[in-house]
Order: structure tokens, then sequence, then C-alpha cells
């Protein structure tokens, strides 16, 4: 079997890395004006199906919550799954999850996503996705509504991909002091 070589490496020239390509003249207005230039088109960013799949099956997670699905939320459950938040971080298997789910001082009555929600795949069976939500719960009866920046670890396991890990954190300053009620960092 004969083995495909580039021309260039044929002619005993290095072959080179695939360059950029200018927009066409042909194109009307600024961008013609401007002769911009994009990027080759290995490189144009799309989301991939799995990225895509991804970020679904984050939403259907965040409805499986707000329905109180327990077997959807576990069926999209790694086991054990390590939860991360305010509370503190926990290793829990399903049955205690389950436990926790069942037993919470809180439902989850609306969820939005917004817009950005990045996703990095750090290999074929391995990603994180990434993004802020807005939540309304009833804590304890009481209406509570917060921002927060949230984040999954993906894995995937004989086709299926599973949360691995979560974690939430309230959006606000950094160092708490929107919380504290003081406009200064404690001395």
């Amino acid at each position: 079997a004969s083995e495909r070589v580039p021309q260039s490496a044929a002619r005993g020239r290095k072959s080179r890395a695939v360059q950029p390509r200018k927009v066409p003249s042909r194109l009307p207005g600024p961008a013609r004006a401007a002769r911009h230039v994009l990027p080759p088109r290995a490189e144009v960013c799309m989301a991939s199906k799995d990225e895509k799949e991804l970020v679904n099956l984050e939403r259907q997670y965040w409805q499986a919550l707000k329905d109180q699905d327990w077997d959807a939320a576990l069926r999209l459950t790694d086991d054990p799954v390590i939860v991360v938040g305010a509370s503190g971080v926990g290793k829990m298997d399903k049955k205690s999850i389950v436990a926790m789910m069942k037993n919470a001082n809180y439902t989850l009555d609306a969820f939005e996503f917004d817009g950005d929600v990045k996703v990095r795949m750090l290999g074929d069976n391995v990603a994180v996705v990434a993004y802020k939500a807005h939540e309304e719960l009833a804590v304890d009866g009481e209406p509570v509504k917060h921002d927060v920046s949230d984040s999954s670890t993906w894995i995937r396991r004989r086709g299926r991909w599973l949360c691995a890990l979560h974690s939430e954190a309230i959006q606000g300053d950094a160092y708490g002091r929107d919380r504290n009620g003081k406009s200064e960092p404690p001395s």
C-alpha cells in the first residue's frame, strides 16, 4: 500500500500548516473593505454533537430536579458523584442522593441558563460544562431567587454521559462582602 505524501513534501519542501484564508473580494460591504481574515476552516468554532448533547443533559438534570423526577436525575448521575456548594463537599452514592432529594427543605420552582454555556471536551469520554443560571426556589416555604455559577464534569460510561461532579456558587462579591452587610473587606 502506498502512503499519500503531500505534494510539497514530494518536491523536497516542508509541508506548511493550513494558512488563514482571506474573505473573497466579491463579498459586499465592510468585509470586503476591511479585508478581514477568517481562521482556517478547521479552526472555526462550532459546537460538536457531544457538546450540544451535554448542554441538553445539563438542562434535563435541572428539569428533573424541578419536576422532582428522582429516577431521571439518577439516570444522569454517576455513582458515586461529588457535589460542591456553600454547604460543603460531598461524595455520594445513589442511595444517599435519593435520600437527600426526597428530604430536601427546598423546591426548585424555576431556572434559566444564561446564553453563554461553556463546554470543554477533555477527551472523548470526559467533559466539563460551565454556565451561569438564575434559579427561583422555595426554601422552608419562603421564596428565594439568586444567580449562580455552576459547573459539572461529565463522564461517558458504556455510551451514556453521567454527571460525576457538580458545583454551584452563588454569584456576588468573591470575598462575601455583599453577604455580610459590610462594604469594606474585613481588617
